[in-house]
């Protein structure tokens, strides 16, 4: 009976507990003072020692089974009918009307998403071979995914391109496929990136400045597969300006260069700076494509030693201007999910911006930054006595 109340303590503690973490107030934009900043690393103590009050949970242990013969594509389609009917009827249904077909012999890859991957006037979708065996798919070489492809097809099925993935590495694998990353304004392209479902999970907070290792498009006129950016080993942080005209992206092997390619002539400007900026990116256009906002952190910032800088350059001189200098929030452009959407802008001049400092009161906080005052808004926290305003420029 005691262990039971202690449980039951433990449990409720851990309810009240969240109920606090998730009451977010809205409030006015107010500046840090000594006892703030005394009050945020409290209240980052606070989260810590509560975490580790969480015990381990041991499960008991259970009886050897003899493994199941590994069942057949046609034996798990059958037990999967009323499920799929229930669940993906829509789904199918929309595929339906697009047209969307594999050849014999092979099966869509992540179905759910190829609507979002599309647009009204074309679709977008990738095959796999079939295996044989449901669990050979995770056995290397029992699939040749070399023969994998790619579809690119207009709605009304007057025109079809097919894109092979022999040439593509990252392909042999199950549960890969080409994944938007943006249309043409103009119609004349459609850009992808590698992907794999599910995606990589884990790693740093440093992954949030990278995009993916590559990048291509493919000419919706002709079916070309185009490679704007080769594969690198830690890849790139990468933006599309609204326009379609200029592509601004970092290499992340390379630290604190800044490229902006000019697609009208193919001209690629390249803006250093300083040494102590030790990775930049999270690329973010003006929604009229004028100005280019971007993060860069300082060298120490991992652990804990430094913070971020936010810059603006504009595209009509190539004018770069700080926003926020070595800000200690660590604070980079983040895009929000609102109405089955991505959107970086709350309003004109008001971007999203998230908090690298896991687990700070700013990391469980919605907060926007004025780009032209470099003010930080508090949109909703837990503690919104605890954000200060802007960092002051040097």
């Amino acid at each position: 009976m005691k262990a039971i109340s202690k449980s039951a303590i433990l449990f409720l503690f851990l309810i009240t507990l969240l109920a606090s973490c998730n009451n977010f107030a809205y409030a006015p934009n107010i500046k840090a003072t000594e006892a703030m900043k005394t009050s945020i690393v409290e209240a980052r103590t606070s989260i810590f020692s509560t975490l580790k009050a969480v015990p381990t949970i041991t499960q008991m242990p259970t009886e050897t089974e003899t493994p199941s013969p590994s069942p057949t594509w046609d034996a798990i389609r059958k037990t999967q009918e009323s499920w799929i009917a229930t669940n993906w009827a829509p789904v199918y249904a929309t595929l339906d009307s697009r047209g969307v077909q594999c050849k014999d012999g092979y099966f869509l890859e992540v179905p759910e998403v190829i609507d979002r991957n599309s647009n009204p006037i074309w679709s977008i979708y990738t095959c796999s071979p079939q295996a044989g065996d449901y669990h050979a798919i995770w056995t290397p070489g029992s699939v040749d995914y070399s023969k994998r492809y790619t579809v690119i097809q207009r709605t009304d099925l007057s025109k079809n391109w097919v894109i092979s993935h022999k040439d593509f590495p990252w392909s042999n694998r199950p549960n890969a496929y080409l994944r938007t990353y943006a249309w043409d304004r103009d119609g004349n392209f459609v850009y992808v990136v590698p992907a794999t479902s599910p995606g990589p999970g884990g790693g740093s907070m440093a992954g949030l400045f990278r995009s993916s290792n590559e990048l291509y498009r493919i000419s919706l006129n002709t079916g070309k597969l185009e490679t704007i950016l080769p594969f690198a080993i830690e890849g790139y942080s990468y933006s599309l300006s609204p326009d379609g005209n200029y592509l601004a992206y970092s290499i992340l092997e390379e630290e604190n260069i800044i490229h902006i390619r000019n697609f009208k002539n193919n001209d690629e400007h390249l803006l250093k700076l300083k040494d102590d900026y030790v990775r930049s990116g999270a690329f973010v256009w003006t929604p009229d494509g004028k100005t280019l906002i971007f993060a860069s952190a300082i060298k120490g910032w991992e652990e804990g030693t430094a913070g971020i800088s936010i810059f603006a350059l504009a595209m009509k001189d190539l004018y770069l201007q700080i926003i926020l200098f070595n800000d200690e929030r660590q604070l980079i452009p983040f895009a929000k999910w609102r109405d089955g959407k991505f959107y970086y802008w709350t309003e004109k001049n008001f971007l999203f911006v998230h908090s690298l400092k896991y687990m700070s009161v700013e990391y469980f906080s919605e907060l926007a930054l004025d780009i032209q005052s470099g003010n930080v808004s508090v949109i909703s926290t837990p503690h919104p006595q605890l954000i200060g305003s802007a960092t002051p420029k040097p």
